[in-house]
């Protein structure tokens, strides 16, 4: 049986390790907010969803009970930022939080990036023109 949204919601918060004060200052809503949607006094908008699976590196489907993988098998920036074996200038991509948040990079382009498999160390700006070159790729939605 799926999770209702309210218990999907503080079950993504607190496998990103964040607090409900966190979690409000990252997606601009407020605590009141996040602790009525967490509690079920409250239903969020599509807008309020959208805010918190950007801030919560989920999708708005997860959050919402659709059957998709856990946060926990998720790998964001965070993730990115936390694992031994990422590149380092991969790692340098992630931490330039703004220019992540920028870029809006989902779950599978991270994962894409983090398991690339080439012979020689790739800079930076490799990254994001392999990034540039991945979205370019996408048939039109």
């Amino acid at each position: 049986m799926a999770l209702k949204p309210n218990l999907r919601l503080q079950s993504a918060r607190r496998a990103a390790g964040l607090t409900q004060v966190q979690l409000a200052e990252r997606s601009g809503l407020s605590q009141r907010i996040i602790s009525s949607l967490e509690t079920g006094d409250r239903e969020g908008s599509v807008e309020t969803y959208t805010r918190l699976s950007k801030a919560l590196e989920v999708s708005v489907s997860y959050l919402l009970g659709e059957r998709v993988p856990e946060p926990a098998q998720a790998y964001g920036r965070s993730e990115v930022l936390r694992d031994p074996g990422v590149p380092p200038e991969l790692r340098r991509l992630a931490a330039n939080a703004k220019l992540c948040e920028e870029l809006e990079i989902t779950v599978e382009e991270w994962l894409f990036l983090r398991h690339l498999q080439l012979p020689y160390v790739i800079g930076f700006e490799a990254y994001l023109a392999i990034l540039h070159v991945l979205r370019s790729c996408r048939p039109a939605v």
